[in-house]
């Protein structure tokens, strides 16, 4: 079929490869030679062009691949806007289905209407490491984008030149360009200031706390509910999925599902929180474990806003700065590792797929070991 695809006509002193595509024809007389388009005055260059076709056809490419280069105007069907387009389309389906949070869907569709838009008027088979290159480039000098946040939009461009290459309107996926960056260095408080910060906190208001202190991130620990407890453990299985109060519910991170025992002080608090509902609230056990009293109705969920600027009274009243996920994970985590855990254990009980993630952790470990050590000299 290859050898038989498209065929060659004199157009006046020219010559023009025509080729059909499911109806569309695409008439071709132009070749980029030399980062210039140039006439095919010949039947040599013209024949050259229909032969590279032919020949990408022949490995594998659609029709509509293979003519690509040679298209001074790129089909609109082919251009990255209308594949982005689809592909928010879809992202929209998974998030429906629950496949992706709300926050990761607003988050691809805020870079389609702002970080993607260098990619007007230019189709997808023409994308090359040195146009991600450049548009690297752009993203810092223009944009003003930190390298993180660069990271993550390049990071989302991936995925969604990933999502064409399963459908297969992509033969490949181009090479992306490294993007240096600082590694985070957050601010590592011990074991001992933890506990101090969390005395700091309201006894009735503490036990959110206790638990992210047992290294569930804040989205978890809001989403907890009485019958996730049982003879001592929390049962970690969804997650708040945004910073309001009420914001969705949907399966933790990656999905995972994960047991954490509780310690005395989280088990004192949360005795204390189940000795104060009736019969009938224990029984039914679909209300919530952690509220925020403080709140119009007391047994409204707590919203992230509302813990951060807790913690953040607390970490006043003791004279430390530290944030939130810092001083309550990230200190557990840390202390665990100096404490010469095992780094595959702290893992599960992170809930990391990644065993990356637990190596910061133990970076971090090591950081507190030598400052210690330089406070004790």
């Amino acid at each position: 079929m290859a050898r038989e695809l498209g065929r060659i006509r004199q157009r006046g002193k020219s010559w023009q490869v025509e080729v059909w595509d499911e109806g569309t024809r695409h008439r071709l007389g132009r070749a980029p030679i030399g980062g210039h388009w140039t006439a095919l005055k010949s039947l040599d260059l013209a024949e050259m062009v229909l032969a590279a076709i032919r020949s990408e056809v022949a490995s594998g490419a659609s029709i509509e691949q293979a003519v690509a280069p040679f298209l001074s105007r790129p089909t609109h069907a082919t251009l990255v806007t209308t594949k982005l387009a689809a592909w928010i389309v879809r992202e929209r389906e998974r998030c429906a289905s629950k496949d992706i949070s709300p926050t990761t869907l607003r988050e691809y569709e805020r870079y389609v209407r702002r970080e993607f838009t260098y990619w007007q008027g230019v189709h997808v088979f023409a994308i090359r490491f040195g146009h991600l290159e450049d548009w690297r480039t752009w993203l810092s000098a223009e944009r003003k984008l930190s390298a993180k946040t660069a990271q993550n939009v390049m990071g989302a461009f991936r995925v969604f030149l990933r999502w064409l290459y399963r459908r297969g309107d992509l033969r490949g996926v181009p090479e992306f360009p490294s993007l240096p960056r600082s590694e985070y260095a957050p601010t590592i408080i011990t074991r001992e200031t933890q506990e101090t910060i969390l005395e700091a906190v309201p006894w009735e208001l503490r036990g959110v706390f206790l638990a992210m202190a047992h290294t569930l991130r804040p989205g978890e620990a809001r989403a907890v509910e009485l019958r996730d407890y049982r003879d001592g453990d929390l049962l970690v299985r969804r997650a708040v999925k945004g910073r309001h109060p009420e914001s969705e519910v949907r399966e933790a991170k990656e999905r995972n599902v994960r047991v954490v025992g509780c310690d005395e002080r989280l088990t004192a608090w949360i005795d204390w929180r189940l000795a104060r509902l009736s019969p009938a609230e224990k029984l039914k056990g679909t209300g919530r474990l952690f509220v925020n009293p403080g709140a119009r109705d007391p047994e409204q969920r707590w919203g992230h806003d509302a813990l951060t600027n807790l913690w953040g009274a607390a970490c006043k009243r003791v004279g430390v700065s530290v944030g939130l996920y810092e001083g309550t994970k990230h200190a557990t985590s840390t202390d665990l590792l100096r404490r010469g855990e095992n780094l595959e254990l702290v893992r599960k009980f992170l809930g990391h797929k990644d065993a990356r993630s637990t190596e910061r952790y133990a970076k971090l470990a090591d950081r507190h070991v030598s400052d210690a050590m330089k406070r004790r000299i």
